[in-house]
């Protein structure tokens, strides 16, 4: 047979020619993962694309260009997105570093609040809070919106943003409301809108 034709002119024994038969899988394995990965990295136009079914990207700007500063609570899931964008304006109550960073009681506290259960308006009360972005399918959005201490500044269709009463202006400036905006300006976080 062929394989023991090259083992005899290699003068090579089983586990060697097995050993070079897996090395030579191997080899090919790697080799097609480099050649699926080279259309991505070659791309001319690399550009991650910020949808806004996925990241409240609306919210974010609509408190980016009206200078609202202070402390964020936000969903966890939105945290880094937020802090990316509007740090350091804003510190954010929580990030997607969850299991590494926070406290086990702490995302105890998030759910009751999400979910209105419990003493759920905890983390608002312990932790000063000055601007809340709330997804609009928890419970606490609906709550929050009857709720004497906060006003509803912002909202689309799927979160809205909520600031203390006593610190709402009459006027805020809108966000634009087109996708190549957002993914031109998606570097320029720290440019803020001055108002009038």
């Amino acid at each position: 047979s062929t394989v023991d034709a090259i083992k005899k002119k290699l003068k090579l024994n089983n586990e060697e020619v097995e050993k070079n038969i897996v090395l030579a899988k191997e080899v090919v394995v790697y080799l097609l993962l480099i050649i699926m990965s080279l259309p991505p990295i070659l791309e001319k136009n690399k550009q991650i694309r910020i949808t806004g079914t996925r990241y409240p990207r609306y919210a974010i700007e609509f408190i980016r260009i009206n200078n609202i500063t202070g402390n964020l609570f936000i969903n966890f899931d939105w945290g880094s997105y937020a802090a990316y964008k509007l740090f350091p304006y804003n510190k954010i109550a929580m990030d997607g570093r969850y299991e590494e960073v926070y406290n086990p009681e702490l995302l105890i506290d998030f759910k009751n609040f999400h979910m209105v259960k419990n003493d759920w308006y905890k983390v608002i009360r312990d932790y000063k809070t000055d601007v809340l972005v709330i997804e609009k399918k928890y419970p606490v959005y609906n709550k929050i919106l009857q709720h004497a201490e906060w006003k509803l500044v912002f909202e689309n269709n799927f979160s809205g943003v909520f600031v203390p009463t006593s610190t709402a202006k009459d006027n805020y400036i809108m966000p634009i409301a087109e996708d190549d905006y957002y993914n031109k300006t998606l570097f320029y976080k720290n440019f803020r809108f001055k108002t009038k």
